[in-house]
């Protein structure tokens, strides 16, 4: 049986030796969370020893899945500080035992994480992952969308330069105008380019006299209210 649950900062350090084990079995498997070295585990105990501390002072949320009583996963909400900021949340730390995988659980801490940010009225969620993992498929099926690859990101455990992923989602659904004022020129085609002439399907707006623009239709779907 798996069971789901947020944790405090107390609870997290009482199971912290736990949450080390997750995370170290993962680097052992070349997974790309921010450690190269599986062995160095004071380095990995000190990670998660200024989490509680994040935990304790409000910045961010710690999810666990466990296992017959022992954690299996784990997947954080960071929440931003800055002003302009309040409004989003990173998802990070989505780990799984190695040996409990294949059951749904990262599919579950990740669902679970949308709604704490939804409960916490996170408007954007934001994450990174090295482009071409798996991990990309799920993010993709739970309606993420792709913002663009970064090369030479970070270092894998193998020692190369891996390129990154950077992901979005939009926890609500917003006015045609405030999407348009919000949209990255890499969202949008010109009328009468290649992209806009494959798909006639396009809505279209204006920003200049002359020149009308075409939204893509899959990210349009996603932010535009109902």
């Amino acid at each position: 049986m798996i069971d789901y649950e947020p944790l405090n900062a107390r609870q997290a350090q009482q199971v912290l030796p736990q949450l080390c084990d997750v995370l170290q079995a993962c680097v052992v498997e070349g997974a790309s969370i921010g450690f190269v070295n599986a062995d160095d585990r004071e380095v990995i105990t000190q990670f998660w020893q200024n989490k509680i501390r994040s935990l304790a002072s409000g910045e961010c949320e710690l999810l666990v899945a466990r296992q017959h009583g022992v954690v299996a996963g784990t997947v954080m909400v960071n929440y931003s500080s800055m002003p302009n900021g309040r409004h989003r949340a990173e998802i990070s730390k989505l780990l799984v035992r190695p040996q409990a995988r294949r059951q749904g659980i990262a599919r579950q801490l990740m669902q679970q994480a949308e709604q704490r940010a939804r409960e916490q009225d996170k408007v954007l969620l934001v994450l990174d992952t090295r482009s071409g993992d798996v991990a990309s498929d799920l993010y993709l099926s739970l309606g993420w969308q792709i913002a663009g690859s970064i090369p030479f990101y970070a270092e894998s455990t193998a020692g190369i330069l891996d390129a990154t992923t950077v992901m979005f989602k939009v926890l609500k659904k917003f006015s045609a105008i405030s999407v348009l004022h919000s949209l990255s020129p890499n969202n949008v085609v010109k009328r009468g380019s290649r992209d806009g002439q494959q798909n006639a399907l396009c809505p279209i707006y204006r920003s200049k006299p002359g020149i009308k623009y075409k939204i893509k239709p899959a990210l349009l779907t996603s932010l535009l209210a109902e």
